[in-house]
């Protein structure tokens, strides 16, 4: 084998094959900077969307905070309405007793039981 290459052969070789790795590392090195332009693009496209999710799910906390006011205060004014519902109910009632009493102390012998129209 020595005798297949000659010192000077060798020394092309030797050149030759360091040629290439040069060449190659050149071609890493600017393979190496092109993966990592594209990755570091990538991770800021990342946190450019991670800080418009962000944006967005402030966004959508404020609205669901204003929502749960808008139903607590809804809720409130149900109760109230309904409050105001029953003491116009109790009214009414009272108000039929007190016609009844009258209706009763004016004619004796009305029956109001017997004027008003069965529940069916």
């Amino acid at each position: 084998m020595s005798d297949r290459y000659g010192p000077d052969e060798f020394a092309r070789n030797t050149d030759a094959r360091a040629s290439n790795e040069a060449g190659s590392n050149t071609k890493q090195g600017n393979s190496r900077a092109s993966d990592l332009a594209r990755l570091e693009r990538g991770v800021r496209q990342l946190v450019e969307r991670l800080h418009a999710s962000q944006g967005e799910a402030d966004e959508l906390r404020r609205q669901l905070e204003a929502n749960d006011t808008r139903v607590h205060d809804l809720e409130e004014e149900l109760l109230a309405s309904n409050q105001r519902r029953q003491d116009a109910l109790k009214r009414i009632d009272d108000l039929a007793a007190w016609i009844d009493s009258v209706t009763e102390a004016a004619m004796p012998n009305y029956s109001v039981s017997e004027a008003r129209p069965a529940n069916s």
